[in-house]
C-alpha cells in the first residue's frame, strides 16, 4: 500500500502524523477483520507498507472484512485530522509465491504487486474518488476470490490495463468507500457474458462485438488516463469548469428534441424521469457532464466556449467518466479531433473508421463472419457501439463546417449519442448562414469563464506553500475586474500556462522563477497582450526542469523552441491540421529532393553489385546497366510513387498463417517456373527463399491485439519492425538467388532465345511484385523494367562464373540493396530519411521521437491516439507566426531587396516566412 501525496506538500511533522494514523488504522482493521497482526510479516516503506498474509488466513477476510474495516478506520481518522494530515491510500491485493531471506523478500508476485501499485488507473481511481481508499487486485485474485464473493461487490470493480515498466497485464480497480456504479455482469469473466454476433462461447470461436468493444474501452481508458496524468488534470484537482444552457439560436428547440425522441421512428424509449425538464436543467460543473448528456432527450450535445475555455480537457474528463459508468458491451466513447476530416471526401463513418484503424489496427484486420464479412471497426460502427466525441468543429475551414455538421447528422442512427465541441462565435456564424441551417437535433451548453474565487483558490493551492502563494497577491487583487490579467486568467488554458510559468515544481524555489506580478505590467495593454506573454513564456518554463528517465535535460529551452516552431509551421503550412503524425513528417522534404537522394544511392549500390557480377570482362557495363536501371527506378518511384500504410507486427501465426502460406507458395512457384524455363535447377532454392520473403510480408503485417494502448512510439516501433523484417527477408531471398548465379553454382547453359525471353519475363515479374509491394503502381513499372534488364544480363550477356567469393560479395551487395529498396518507401523508411535530412539542417534533433515524447511529458504536446498535437491550437498558431530566427536563402534575398529598394520593400516583405524544409 502507498499513501497518496505523502511527500509532495507535507512537512516532516505532517509525515510522522500520517504514518502514525496509517498504522493505527491498519492495526484496528486487522483486529476487526480477524487477522492477527503478529502472524503477518510486514516491511515499512516510509510512505506505505508491505504485508505478507499467511496462507491459512482465508482470502475472504482480505477481500471483504479488511477492506470494509480499513475504510471505516480511515474515515474516522480523517474526521479528526487537518488537511495535510488526512490519509488517502492506494492498496494492492495479489497472491503468489514469495521468498524471504536475510535482506527481506523477493519473488515475481512481489514485483507484480509493486507494478500494480504504480499503475496510472489506480492513481486515477483514487484521485477521482470522494473516499480515502482505492484498491487494485490482480486478474487472478479477482477471478478466483472476489468474483465468488457477493459481499465484495464484484460488479463495482472496473477492468483496467496496467502498463508499468516491463509489466503489461489486466487488473481490476475498485473504490470500496466510493464505489463505481454497479453494472450487471461487470465482474463476470467473458465466457459468462452475453455473446455477440459471431461468437460462440461454447465452441470458443473467438470474440464477438461485446468483447471487442470492451477491449477497445480498456485501450481508450488507459490512453486518456495517461493523458490526464501528463496534463496534471488532478493536480491539485480538476479546475471546476461550469456551464449553462446556450442561448436559443444556438440550440434546437427543446420541445422539438422531446418530440423526436418520443415519436421518432426507431428511437428507443427512455427510462422515466431521465430527461431534463428544459434547457435550464443542463447547467452543471466539473464531473456533471456525463449526467447532462443523459438528460438530453436525443442524446446529442454541442459544447460551446471561447478559445481556451477548457473544452478539450472537459471532453477528456467526459470520456473517463463515461468509461467508469460503462457496462459490458455498451458503446465506447471515442474522442477525436475534427480538424483532419474533409466531409466533402469522406462521410463520418468512413473517417471515424480510418481514425480507429490508425490507433487500433487489430480492429481493421479482424474480420467477423456473417452474410457480409466486415472488419471489427465496421461492425462496431454499424452496431452503434462507438459514441463519437468530436472535438474542434471550429478548427475546420469555414466553408466545410456546415457540410460537416450535416454529414454528422446524416450518419447518426436513432438514439445514438454524440458530443461536438466548437468555439461560440464560429458556431453562431454557422447558425446564421442563409438557407436551411444544419439540423443536428442537439441541445447546446455554453462554458462559463472562471470566477475570481475559483481562480484564486486554484492558483494558491497549486503554489503549495505560503511564500509561493504570496507572489500572486498583486494579480489576485485585480481578479473579477476588467483588468487585462483578470480577463486572461478567466480561461482555464491561461491558468494552466500560468501555473507552469510561475508556480514551483518539487525541488524548485519560488524566488528563482518569474514573478507573476509581471502580468500587471502597464505595457500589457489588453487581454491579448497578457495571453501572448503567457504563450511566449510557457515553453522556456516547461523546459526549465528535468524529467525522470534517461532523457533528463537533453535539450535546452532555446533548442526546443526552435524545433517546435518548425513543427508548428509544418502543421500550419503543409498539413493544415493539428495532428502531428510521425509518418507525415516526410512531407517536409520535397519529393524532388528525396527522389534525387534515393536515385543516387540506388545507382551507387546497385552499380557496385553489377560491377561485382560482371567481373573483369563485363564489370563496367554491368555496373552501368544495374546502376542506371535501379537508380532511375528508385528516383522515379520515390518522386511519383504512393506512400505505404503503416505496418503492425506481432510474431504469431494466429490470423496470418493462411496469408503466409499463400505468399510462400507463390514464391516457390516462381522459383520452379524460373528453373524449368531457364534450366537452372538452383533457382528452385532461390524460389523457396523468395517465397519466404513474400510470406514474411504477409506475416509481419499482422496487427497486434485490439486493447493495445495506442502511442506514437508504439506505431513507429511496429512499422520499424515490419519494415526491417520484410527488408531482411527480401535481402536474403534475392541476395541468395543472385549469389548462386554469380558464383556459378547453378547449371550453366548456352541460352536459347526462348530461355532468354523466359528469364526476362520472370525477372520482370519479380521486380514488378516487389516494386508494387514497396512503392505502388509507378514502382511496379520501373522496377519491373529494372528486373527485366537483370534477367537479360544474366542470360543473353552472361558473364563467366565468378566463384564463391564474388558470388558471396554480389549476394550481400545486391541483397542489401534490394532490402533497402523495399524498406525505403515504408513509413519508417521515409521517416528515417526525413529525420536525417532535418537533423543535418538543424531543423530537428537526431532523436526526434524522444524529443516529441519529452515534449509530451512536459505538457507542450498532447497525445491523441497515435499522433501528437500541440497543447492548444492557439499555441501552435502562435509558434507558427514567429519569424524564423536563422537566416535562409529567402531571408538573404529579402535583405538584398530591402537594401536596394528601401522602406516599401521592407513593408512588402514583413510577412514573408520560409516554408518548412
Amino acid at each position: 500500500m502507498d499513501v497518496e501525496g505523502y511527500g509532495t506538500r507535507r512537512a516532516n511533522p505532517d509525515q510522522l502524523a500520517v504514518r502514525d494514523g496509517l498504522y493505527g488504522c491498519l492495526r484496528e482493521a486487522f483486529a476487526r477483520s480477524g487477522i492477527s497482526w503478529d502472524a503477518c510479516y510486514h516491511e515499512d516503506r516510509g510512505d506505505g507498507a508491505v504485508f505478507l498474509i499467511p496462507p491459512e488466513i482465508p482470502k475472504e477476510f482480505l477481500a471483504v472484512r479488511f477492506l470494509r474495516e480499513f475504510c471505516a478506520a480511515l474515515r474516522l481518522s480523517n474526521e479528526k485530522r487537518g488537511g495535510t494530515e488526512k490519509i488517502r491510500v492506494r492498496l494492492v491485493l495479489h497472491a503468489g509465491e514469495v521468498h524471504r531471506d536475510a535482506y527481506g523478500m523477493a519473488g515475481t508476485a512481489i514485483n507484480v504487486a509493486f507494478r500494480l501499485l504504480e499503475a496510472e488507473p489506480l492513481k486515477q481511481a483514487l484521485a477521482s474518488s470522494r473516499g480515502a481508499l482505492a484498491v487494485v487486485v490482480s486478474a487472478w485474485f479477482f477471478d478466483d476470490v472476489i468474483r465468488h464473493l457477493p459481499a465484495s461487490d464484484p460488479s463495482s470493480y472496473r477492468q483496467v490495463r496496467v502498463s508499468v515498466k516491463e509489466t503489461e497485464t489486466l487488473a481490476w480497480v475498485g473504490r470500496p468507500d466510493d464505489p463505481y456504479p454497479r453494472l450487471p455482469g461487470a465482474g463476470l469473466p467473458w465466457p459468462h457474458r452475453v455473446a455477440g454476433p459471431g461468437r460462440d462461447p461454447a465452441r470458443g470461436k473467438g470474440p464477438g462485438l461485446p468483447e471487442i468493444a470492451d477491449q477497445l474501452a480498456v485501450a481508450i481508458g488507459a490512453q486518456w488516463e495517461q493523458e490526464a496524468t501528463v496534463r496534471r488534470l488532478n493536480d491539485p484537482y480538476p479546475l471546476p469548469v461550469s456551464w449553462g444552457p446556450a442561448e436559443p439560436p444556438l440550440a434546437d428547440d427543446w420541445e422539438t428534441l422531446v418530440r423526436l425522441a418520443t415519436t421518432g421512428a426507431g428511437w428507443p424509449p427512455a427510462p422515466p424521469g431521465t430527461w431534463a425538464a428544459g434547457p435550464d436543467g443542463l447547467a452543471g460543473a466539473g464531473a456533471d457532464l456525463a449526467d447532462v448528456l443523459a438528460r438530453v432527450p436525443t442524446g446529442r450535445l454541442v459544447v460551446l466556449g471561447e478559445p481556451g475555455a477548457g473544452k478539450t480537457m472537459l471532453m477528456v474528463r467526459l470520456v473517463l467518466d463515461l468509461l467508469a459508468r460503462r457496462g459490458p458491451g455498451a458503446p465506447v466513447p471515442v474522442l477525436t479531433s475534427l480538424a483532419s476530416w474533409d466531409p466533402r471526401a469522406q462521410d463520418l463513418r468512413r473517417w471515424l473508421g480510418l481514425r480507429l484503424a490508425t490507433d487500433h489496427p487489430a480492429l481493421a484486420a479482424k474480420r467477423l463472419p456473417g452474410r457480409r464479412e466486415r472488419t471489427s471497426i465496421e461492425a462496431l460502427l454499424d452496431a452503434g457501439l462507438v459514441l463519437p466525441i468530436l472535438d474542434g468543429l471550429d478548427e475546420m475551414p469555414d466553408d466545410i463546417r456546415g457540410p460537416a455538421l450535416t454529414r454528422i447528422s446524416d450518419a447518426l442512427r436513432a438514439g445514438q449519442q454524440i458530443v461536438v465541441t466548437c468555439r461560440t462565435e464560429q458556431y453562431r456564424a454557422l447558425m446564421r448562414t442563409r438557407g436551411p441551417r444544419p439540423a443536428l437535433r442537439a441541445a447546446a451548453i455554453q462554458l462559463h469563464p472562471l470566477d475570481a474565487g475559483t481562480i484564486s483558490r486554484y492558483l494558491l493551492d497549486d503554489a503549495g506553500d505560503r511564500e509561493a502563494g504570496a507572489r500572486w497577491e498583486p494579480v489576485l487583487a485585480v481578479l473579477g475586474t476588467g483588468a487585462p490579467a483578470a480577463l486572461a486568467l478567466a480561461k482555464p488554458l491561461m491558468i494552466s500556462l500560468a501555473r507552469v510559468i510561475y508556480n514551483p515544481r518539487p525541488g524548485e524555489h519560488a524566488g528563482a522563477l518569474r514573478d507573476p506580478a509581471e502580468l500587471r505590467d502597464p505595457a500589457l495593454a489588453d487581454q491579448a497582450a497578457v495571453e501572448a506573454l503567457l504563450f511566449d513564456a510557457f515553453i522556456p518554463a516547461a523546459y526549465r526542469f528535468g524529467l525522470p528517465g534517461p532523457e533528463r535535460q537533453r535539450w535546452s529551452a532555446r533548442q526546443a523552441e526552435e524545433w517546435l516552431t518548425f513543427l508548428a509551421v509544418h502543421l500550419e503550412d503543409r498539413v493544415n491540421a493539428p495532428d502531428l503524425a510521425w509518418w507525415q513528417l516526410s512531407g517536409s522534404v520535397s519529393r524532388l529532393t528525396g527522389g534525387l537522394v534515393v536515385g543516387c544511392a540506388s545507382f551507387l549500390m546497385f552499380g557496385l553489385a553489377g560491377w561485382i557480377a560482371g567481373g573483369r570482362s563485363y564489370g563496367i557495363g554491368y555496373g552501368l546497366a544495374y546502376g542506371l536501371a535501379f537508380g532511375l527506378a528508385g528516383g522515379l518511384s520515390f518522386g511519383f510513387g504512393s506512400t505505404r500504410p503503416l505496418s503492425r507486427v506481432e510474431f504469431r501465426f494466429r490470423g496470418s498463417a493462411l496469408r503466409f502460406l499463400t505468399l510462400f507458395a507463390l514464391g516457390v512457384a516462381l522459383g520452379v517456373v524460373l528453373a524449368s524455363a531457364t534450366g537452372q535447377t538452383g533457382d528452385v532454392v532461390g524460389g523457396v527463399v523468395v517465397g519466404c520473403a513474400l510470406g514474411a510480408y504477409g506475416w509481419l503485417n499482422t496487427p497486434a491485439l485490439a486493447e493495445t494502448i495506442p502511442r506514437p512510439s508504439g506505431t513507429l516501433a511496429q512499422d520499424r519492425l515490419g519494415t526491417l523484417g520484410f527488408g531482411l527477408a527480401v535481402a536474403l531471398g534475392l541476395g541468395s538467388l543472385g549469389g548462386l548465379d554469380v558464383a556459378g553454382l547453378t547449371t550453366s547453359y548456352s541460352p536459347a532465345p526462348g530461355q532468354i525471353a523466359a528469364s526476362v519475363v520472370i525477372c520482370a515479374v519479380t521486380g514488378t511484385s516487389f516494386g508494387g509491394i514497396g512503392w505502388g503502381r509507378v514502382a511496379a513499372v520501373t522496377y519491373g523494367t529494372a528486373g527485366g534488364i537483370v534477367g537479360l544480363l544474366a542470360t543473353a550477356w552472361q558473364a563467366p562464373a565468378g566463384g564463391p567469393g564474388p558470388g558471396l560479395a554480389f549476394g550481400i551487395t545486391f541483397g542489401l540493396s534490394a532490402g533497402l529498396t523495399v524498406a525505403t518507401p515504408k513509413a519508417w523508411g521515409r521517416f528515417v530519411m526525413c529525420r536525417v535530412f532535418l537533423a543535418l539542417r538543424s531543423r530537428q534533433p537526431w532523436h526526434l521521437m524522444s524529443f516529441l515524447d519529452d515534449a509530451h511529458r512536459r505538457g507542450v504536446l498532447r497525445q491523441a491516439g497515435a499522433v501528437y498535437q500541440f497543447r492548444h491550437i492557439e499555441l501552435q498558431q502562435r509558434l507558427a507566426r514567429r519569424p524564423d530566427p536563422r537566416p535562409s536563402w529567402i531571408a538573404l534575398v529579402n535583405q538584398g531587396v530591402v537594401a536596394r529598394h528601401g522602406r516599401a520593400a521592407r513593408q512588402a516583405l514583413v510577412t514573408t516566412r520560409p516554408l518548412p524544409g
